[in-house]
Parts: structure tokens; C-alpha cells; sequence
């Protein structure tokens, strides 16, 4: 007898495949997820082999940024790859392939990925954005193009005008040696950030405002 309602118990309470599939999509695609948990139900749902094309993008993608936010670069690139091969469409794996690839690095892979993006949405003002600000303030000489930079930031500011976007710009006026405009936007930025209560970022933007009123534009470092 004992053993029979154990059965029955079971058999309310274990979820079905089909339960158990939606559960790992919603935990994987659920921002408000930890990364690590985020990462092993993206993992489960794309191993169940029940996946359409589309779909199992999207789990490449949500466990890639998941790969992005642990700083797991290489991981993040090749399931933001994966997503691109099943999904060509998706800017967003392009965008943050770029980020990926930029944040290890490889900064010439980070650029044809955020001009993949913009051929494919040329209105895509993350894209601009971060385009611009790898231009402006790229450690490598080479790869840097104030002038560029400049076009771009001021395309994805009016597009959006987060406060980044207005860093983005007066990094951009530094490096092509417009630096009471970059002055003049920086504190801008300063001013939004504080309207926003993103006091977290103001030590860095305000570093790069002395620099800007010295005549220094901004380079990164090689991390």
C-alpha cells in the first residue's frame, strides 16, 4: 500500500520532459538568472536535442551572454559563433561577439564583427557605439580613427542618449583633438550619470575629464 502511494505521489509531482524543457528555456533566457545557473539550464535545454534552428540560437546566445558576464571570453565567442551559424540574422551575437573578441584582445576580429552588425542594421546604436569607442581608445595606435569615431558616437547618440554614448563622444573629440567639444561632452556624461544616480562610473569619467582638459585623449591599456 505504502509502496503504490509513493508511485502515485511520484507521479504528481516529477515533470514531465516537456516541463522540464520549459523550465531550463525560461531559466536560461531569464536575465534576472545567475549566470552559472543560467549557463547549465541553456546547456540542458540545447543537449535535448528539441530544439528548432531558431530556438536553439537563441540558447547559444542567452548562455554566451551568460560565458560574457563570468568574463569566460573564449566560451562566450564560440556559443555567440554557434548562434551566428544557425541565426546569419542575428545582430546582437554579431554585436557581442565583438565585445567578446574586444575584451580578449583581438581587436581587428572585435571590429569586423561590430561592422558585420552595422551591415545588417545600420541604425543599431550599440553597435555604433561601441565601434566608436574601440576606434577612439584602442591601446593599438593603428586601429585608432578620431575622425570616425566621431561620425559614429554622433550617429548612436541621437539615436540614444544614454550617458556611455556621451563618454563614447567626448572620447571620440579627444582622439581627433576636438578637446573643448570633448570637455564640453564629457561633463555632460558627468551630469546625466549623476541625474541617473550612476555614481559607480563617475571616478573613471571624471579621470578622463582632467585628461581632456590637459589636451590628453584616452587609451586603454592592454588588459
Amino acid at each position: 500500500m505504502r509502496v503504490f502511494v509513493l508511485l502515485a505521489a511520484l507521479s504528481v509531482t516529477a515533470p514531465t520532459p516537456a516541463e522540464e524543457q520549459a523550465k531550463n528555456h525560461r531559466l536560461c533566457q531569464s536575465a534576472n538568472t545567475v549566470p552559472e545557473r543560467r549557463i547549465i539550464a541553456c546547456s540542458r535545454s540545447i543537449d535535448s536535442g528539441n530544439l528548432t534552428r531558431i530556438s536553439l540560437a537563441q540558447e547559444y546566445y542567452a548562455r554566451g551572454r551568460a560565458q560574457a558576464d563570468l568574463r569566460h571570453r573564449t566560451q562566450a565567442i564560440d556559443d555567440f559563433s554557434q548562434t551566428i551559424r544557425l541565426d546569419p540574422s542575428h545582430v546582437n551575437a554579431f554585436h557581442d561577439r565583438g565585445k567578446a573578441y574586444e575584451n580578449a584582445g583581438r581587436l581587428r576580429s572585435a571590429l569586423r564583427d561590430y561592422d558585420f552588425a552595422l551591415a545588417r542594421d545600420p541604425d543599431f546604436a550599440a553597435a555604433l557605439n561601441s565601434k566608436a569607442w574601440l576606434l577612439a581608445t584602442a591601446p593599438d595606435a593603428a586601429i585608432r580613427d578620431g575622425v570616425q569615431a566621431v561620425r559614429l558616437a554622433l550617429r548612436a547618440l541621437r539615436l540614444v542618449a544614454y550617458p556611455e554614448h556621451h563618454g563614447t563622444l567626448a572620447a571620440s573629440y579627444a582622439e581627433a583633438g576636438r578637446f573643448k567639444e570633448a570637455v564640453r561632452t564629457q561633463e555632460m556624461a558627468i551630469a546625466r550619470l549623476q541625474a541617473t544616480g550612476r555614481v559607480l562610473l563617475l571616478t573613471d569619467y571624471r579621470s578622463r575629464l582632467a585628461l581632456y582638459r590637459a589636451g590628453q585623449a584616452f587609451h586603454r591599456g592592454v588588459e
